[in-house]
């Protein structure tokens, strides 16, 4: 096949997957929208007003559907093929005790240090401002539920979505490096506000390295969680450390060295280093 042809052809399949997991938000957005409007909550009486309104204060309960929607379509497809849904996303592939290990220290070190380096960076007003209301949307009236869709199904059907299927056909058409920066791109434009995007597009690209090195999608779903349950340790961290220069410096680097420390050793048990 000529390459020009492959290419059309992942470009055409990435499409696909943009519009799926887009236009599954845009239904739930505007499922909940209309509930939110009819119930006579929102400050507005214009149906798209309180879409946005609903959407920007309530981003949890919108994306509950989605991450639904997307792993069902994504299951239904591969069936309908006759395709494994696990070999598709690589969850057939396990992974050995000391690697999940890895994978947890290097996910709750990661936000530590991405974290401190967002604090300590100079950044457009702006887009923190962004960041952080996007950060509140995401709590709900229920702390179960938030603890339950931030630190276990999003990390699981995000992993499933961007590592798994949509980096599988990446692979297939493309070479490794393209493929990790490719998808943490697309990772990270999804989210919205441009600090989150950047910050999700890094995070992204260093899932995908770390999907290829251990091979299997377990590895990034682990890595995912303690990342995404670690802010909570490091909101207790931020009312310790206060304004102590060298404790939060000391933090980062620290954090920088087990986290670096963890992938060097997964990189060396790996045989598939990029």
């Amino acid at each position: 096949m000529e390459p020009r042809t492959i290419r059309f052809g992942l470009l055409r399949k990435l499409l696909l997957y943009i519009a799926l997991f887009l236009g599954a938000e845009l239904v739930s957005m505007l499922v909940f929208g209309a509930f939110f409007l009819a119930s006579g909550h929102s400050e507005s009486q214009n149906f798209f007003d309180a879409v946005i309104e609903y959407s920007e204060t309530h981003s949890t309960a919108v994306m509950l559907p989605v991450y639904g929607i997307v792993v069902a379509v994504l299951y239904i497809f591969n069936r309908l093929r006759g395709v494994s849904f696990l070999e598709k996303t690589a969850l057939n592939k396990k992974i050995d005790v000391k690697t999940a290990l890895l994978c947890v220290v290097m996910g709750f070190s990661a936000n530590f240090w991405m974290s401190l380096i967002l604090n300590l960076i100079p950044l457009p007003q702006a887009w923190v401002q962004q960041y952080s209301e996007s950060a509140a949307a995401l709590a709900t009236s229920n702390p179960i539920i938030d603890l339950l869709t931030i630190v276990l199904i999003a990390p699981l059907v995000e992993e499933i979505f961007f590592r798994g299927a949509m980096m599988n056909t990446m692979l297939k058409s493309t070479i490794v490096p393209i493929a990790i920066i490719g998808q943490g791109l697309i990772f990270g434009a999804i989210h919205g506000s441009p600090l989150w995007m950047i910050y999700a597009a890094v995070f992204g690209c260093i899932l995908g390295y770390v999907r290829i090195l251990t091979g299997s999608l377990w590895s990034v779903i682990l890595f995912h969680i303690l990342f995404n349950a670690a802010p909570y340790a490091f909101t207790l961290f931020v009312g310790v450390a206060g304004d102590s220069i060298p404790l939060i410096y000391g933090t980062l680097l620290a954090s920088a060295a087990l986290f670096l420390g963890s992938l060097y050793v997964v990189y060396r048990r790996s045989d598939s280093a990029v």
